[in-house]
């Protein structure tokens, strides 16, 4: 292990990325990559956006399409 403690493997923190307070309509810092939900993760139902667990196919999460 480097001085750093534990977790500490050389790599170079990003303080952008680690002062990120998420929130809707917050922009994100351009090292973070988005990337879209799969299809059969996502369905749109009466105005809303489903977000699905596949293997139980329970929704996990949901909200207003906009």
């Amino acid at each position: 292990m480097s001085a750093g403690g534990a977790g500490d493997f050389g790599l170079k923190t990003n303080k952008s990325a680690q002062s990120l307070a998420p929130a809707v309509g917050a922009a994100i810092p351009g090292m973070l990559k988005a990337h879209a939900l799969p299809p059969p993760l996502t369905y749109e139902f009466k105005g809303q956006v489903l977000i699905i667990n596949p293997m139980t196919r329970k929704i996990v999460d949901m909200f207003a399409e906009t």
